[in-house]
């Protein structure tokens, strides 16, 4: 602001700093996650803020805590692993996102501006098969989720996986992020529509 000698002063005092709103609950305590790695399951937070699938695509090492993990078989439930501290996102196949990854009304917002076409797709894993909803560019082909992209995870929504024609995964969670890298085939089934 520059300086004016002849500017009126005003004689009230300045309004007192409002107090820093309390962190949102993804923010203070992370977000809860269930991942399916090379190595098993694991469940636990991530001491994050912001979106999951914003940090993921970082593609830096992840802060967890309360960890639990168990083998891909199943054969074991979930038991603590508190030697884990960190993820790396490249050793993650898939996430099932809970409701505290949602986007803000804002994010949420900016993502309805833009133009998208849905596909329903059968995504392979090798030996987890993944059935649900991705969201492409129009004119993009589903195809090229298999190609390099900028994102190393795309987002499935109304996700549904199965391994070995089992259901796995959490029931309440309806969107699953997956590693781009792990994709061994894409089929498109049903006509494209627009979201």
């Amino acid at each position: 602001m520059p300086f004016n000698p002849f500017r009126k002063r005003d004689p009230r005092p300045a309004p007192a700093r409002l107090p820093e709103t309390a962190p949102r609950a993804a923010e203070a305590e992370g977000i809860s996650f269930e991942a399916l790695t090379e190595d098993g399951w694991l469940a636990g937070r991530m001491d994050l803020t912001g979106r999951l699938s914003d940090a993921l695509n970082r593609r830096e090492a992840i802060p967890i805590s309360d960890v639990r993990c168990a083998p891909l078989d199943g054969s074991t439930p979930l038991l603590d692993a508190p030697e884990i501290r960190s993820i790396e996102p490249y050793d993650i196949i898939l996430v099932f996102v809970g409701r505290a990854s949602v986007p803000d009304d804002e994010d949420r917002r900016a993502a309805m501006r833009e133009r998208k076409t849905t596909y329903d797709v059968e995504l392979d894993l090798g030996a987890v098969q993944l059935v649900g909803r991705v969201f492409l560019y129009p004119g993009a082909d589903p195809q090229e989720i298999m190609d390099r992209q900028t994102h190393l995870f795309l987002a499935v929504t109304g996700a549904k996986a199965y391994q070995l024609g089992q259901p796995i995964g959490p029931a309440e969670s309806d969107v699953v992020l997956v590693n781009r890298r792990y994709l061994v085939g894409v089929q498109q089934f049903g006509p494209a529509g627009r979201a």
